[in-house]
C-alpha cells in the first residue's frame, strides 16, 4: 500500500515535495565545487544497494505473505466451483 502510495504521489506530482528543498540544500554545495556522491566504488556501492534492496523485499514479502494467504485460498476455491 505504501508504494502504491508513493507512485500515486509521483504521478500527482506530491512527490516533488522533497525534491525542491533537497535541491535548493545541495546547491551551495554545487557552487562551491563540492563533490557529491561517491566515485570511488560505485560498482561496490551499487552492490551493497541490491543486497540492501533484496533482503528488504524478501523481509517485506515475509509480512505480507501470511496476511495474503487468506485470499489466494479463497481464490483457489473459487476457480474450482
Amino acid at each position: 500500500m505504501i508504494i502504491l502510495q508513493e507512485f500515486t504521489e509521483i504521478e500527482t506530482g506530491k512527490g516533488r515535495g522533497c525534491l525542491e528543498p533537497t535541491k535548493a540544500a545541495l546547491a551551495p554545495c554545487k557552487t562551491t565545487g563540492m563533490k557529491l556522491g561517491n566515485p570511488t566504488n560505485k560498482a561496490e556501492a551499487a552492490a551493497r544497494g541490491r543486497k540492501i534492496s533484496i533482503r528488504e523485499a524478501d523481509r517485506f514479502a515475509q509480512t505480507v505473505l501470511p496476511s495474503s494467504r487468506p485470499f489466494s485460498t479463497l481464490a483457489q476455491s473459487a476457480c474450482a466451483d
